[in-house]
């Protein structure tokens, strides 16, 4: 294989790799919950994920669509919220920029 398509199939190799996440849903308590995505999936593939984990237990979330949703991060000195629209790279630039000011 030739290096830029050698690096191409890594990179794909590691968008699909699977990823688990450890999140908390706040209704003024926290329930603490993990689901697995693929790296490569946006933010909102996380939050149907989440959506659709939680909704048999939340009955507020059942009609609620992932553009309605949004990932709050809290802590370090910087709070970084990101739609649902927003994909992985987008959510990365996001947390380093809230961290480097």
């Amino acid at each position: 294989m030739l290096p830029a398509q050698e690096w191409a199939a890594q990179q794909e190799a590691i968008r699909n790799a699977p990823l688990e996440i450890t999140y908390s849903y706040w209704d003024g308590q926290g329930h603490r919950r993990k689901v697995t995505v693929r790296q490569g999936d946006s933010i909102g593939v996380f939050l149907k994920a989440v959506r659709e984990q939680l909704a048999p237990a939340f009955r507020e979330l059942r009609a609620i669509s992932v553009d309605n949703l949004m990932y709050v991060k809290v802590g370090g000195g910087r709070d970084v919220c990101i739609g649902g629209t927003a994909n992985g790279l987008d959510a990365l630039i996001t947390w380093l920029l809230g961290n480097w000011q």
